[in-house]
């Protein structure tokens, strides 16, 4: 399986001036840099802070915005059609209605014709997307062309291919600033005493600024009903509408609240649709053993210990590649002294807030030399490495044996054996694998030093047979 490169030599880490992390990208050509768009125009670097302090999640981000600012430079660079000497660009525009090949092309042989007869020399072509359409001769194939992505283009032509894309007129609103709407969600929550967790910031930010590129600009303000409509048939039909359009409806309700929107709400009536369920399959018995079987050859620690942790624990991918060595340890005293385990109650970057959990490491993590391991691992993280490439090495192991699944289906295998043990049943079973807790001493039980079902979980997890061996916890 092809593997995504990875670059972060562009990550700028935390110093005097600046909290977070950043990503740089130099752009050292000036006429590139004269075309970049607002705001890295004219700039040597560009520059992005990933409002993070955590070095290995600034090393999952800083790939994202290295090939955005790639993407920025390829279509700021001199070299697109429009500064092609006698070539001339006609945008399509879809929006306004369907538009068929063959339609496009009869009006570009149309328009070739007119013009020659002004300006011989000049050529037109079509622009679809990012795809190029050449003139040609009935019945011939049309010449292969590379795809582009288009700077603006100077040529205002008044058809019905030309439109504009964007409503261009001033918002009755003014601008609507999402960077202060930002700020007033998060004063919102800070209010109700429910601070916004990383992850929630990162997607709305992520899932705004798609609608910002889709519509053109970056004013909520702006923002028309036929674009909010048109933006929605777009997500829907890429299957990820539900996160996307409930992520950007709670911002324009804070917008709204805020006295920032002070017309209407161009997403109150967009619906997100039916929430996709999740239909990964767990691992079966046999695909446990291989994986396992597998993992345990592995000269990788990542692949090596991730596996093996993660059949015995519910825990995530992200879970287990940003946790931090001292997060797992050997209770030293009182009922439980000598039992390892893997304490993330006091984990910032999970899920959700029920993932914060404590549970117990089975003996078969131990008997395969955890602890010999994890001593090396003495304040420090308890991997090596990027994220992005061990988590690429985890799912490699795992499609090598032929297993069409990823590895999220450890956690589905795991959370589902643990739900049909007698000694788990369905509260603790949450518990173990950090769902939302079902009454109110659930939800205070990750602030306790260790709760008193504390020994059930343990039961219940060492009930667990390795995949391996056939054998539980108690070597039975």
């Amino acid at each position: 399986m092809a593997r995504t490169p990875r670059d972060t030599s562009c990550l700028l880490p935390p110093d005097g001036s600046h909290k977070s992390y950043r990503v740089r990208k130099y752009c050292l050509d000036p006429a590139t840099r004269a075309r970049l768009p607002a705001p890295y125009t004219g700039k040597t670097a560009l520059i992005e802070n990933l409002k993070t302090t955590d070095k290995r999640e600034a090393e999952r981000l800083a790939p994202r915005w290295r090939v955005y600012f790639d993407d920025l430079i390829a279509a700021a660079r001199p070299r697109a059609l429009d500064e092609v000497p006698n070539v001339r660009i006609l945008p399509i525009n879809e929006e306004i209605g369907p538009v068929s090949d063959a339609e496009a092309e009869a009006t570009l042989r149309a328009l070739n014709d007119a013009w020659a007869k002004v300006e011989p020399d000049v050529k037109w072509v079509l622009l679809r997307g990012n795809k190029m359409m050449v003139p040609r001769a009935p019945g011939k194939a049309r010449p292969s062309m590379p795809p582009i992505k288009p700077a603006e283009h100077p040529y205002d032509i008044t058809s019905r291919f030309a439109e504009p894309r964007h409503d261009m007129t001033a918002s009755p609103n003014g601008v609507v600033d999402f960077e202060e709407v930002m700020a007033l969600w998060h004063a919102e929550r800070l209010q109700a005493s429910d601070p916004p967790e990383s992850k929630a910031i990162t997607n709305k930010r992520n899932r705004m600024e798609e609608l910002f590129e889709f519509v053109g600009h970056r004013d909520m303000g702006r923002v028309t009903e036929p674009q909010a409509r048109a933006y929605r048939n777009k997500v829907l039909k890429e299957g990820t509408a539900y996160h996307k359009i409930h992520d950007i409806k709670s911002m324009y309700k804070v917008a709204k609240r805020g006295g920032l929107i002070t017309t209407i709400n161009v997403f109150a009536d967009i619906e997100a649709g039916e929430r996709a369920e999740n239909k990964t399959p767990p691992l079966s018995d046999d695909e446990a053993r291989r994986v396992l079987t597998e993992a345990r050859r592995s000269p990788k620690p990542a692949v090596r210990w991730c596996h093996e942790l993660a059949a015995f624990t519910t825990g995530m991918n992200s879970e287990l590649l940003l946790a931090e060595a001292s997060e797992l340890y050997q209770i030293e005293s009182g009922k439980w002294a000598g039992q390892w385990v893997w304490d993330m109650r006091f984990r910032e970057n999970l899920k959700t807030k029920d993932r914060r959990r404590i549970v117990a490491l089975h003996p078969s993590i131990i008997e395969q030399g955890f602890p010999a391991y994890h001593a090396t691992r003495k304040g420090k993280a308890l991997f090596d490495g990027g994220y992005s490439n061990n988590d690429q090495d985890l799912r490699d192991l795992i499609h090598d044996l032929h297993i069409d699944k990823g590895f999220y289906a450890w956690r589905k295998r795991v959370s589902f054996l643990v739900s049909k043990k007698e000694a788990a049943g369905e509260s603790l079973g949450c518990y173990i694998s950090g769902h939302a807790a079902p009454n109110i001493a659930g939800k205070f039980y990750r602030f306790h030093e260790l709760p008193d079902e504390f020994g059930d979980i343990i039961k219940a997890i060492n009930s667990l047979k390795d995949p391996v061996t056939g054998t539980d916890g108690h070597g039975r």
